[in-house]
């Protein structure tokens, strides 16, 4: 599973956070509470996890709870990959 979060942060840190270069992120850091991503950020990355890992992503699992740093998009992934 750390593969998938780190695969996951490389990806916010060159599609999200160009302008928030000062910004630490960590496995634990919200997108969403730091304004990391925005609303068409987060249909990338979700365009992105489903591409990387050849899953699919329902909208019963597009929750902001699924999508909340890189390890809960990392535990989704692999729920999902069973």
């Amino acid at each position: 599973m750390e593969d998938i979060v780190q695969t996951v942060m490389a990806w916010i840190k060159d599609n999200c956070m160009k302008d928030k270069a000062d910004m630490e992120l960590t496995p634990t850091t919200s997108f969403f509470a730091t304004n990391i991503l925005d609303s068409m950020d987060f249909l990338n990355l979700v365009e992105y996890v489903q591409e990387q890992y050849d899953v699919e992503i329902d909208e019963d699992d597009m929750s902001p709870d699924n999508f909340k740093n890189a390890t809960t998009v990392a535990e989704l992934v692999v729920e999902l990959k069973g």
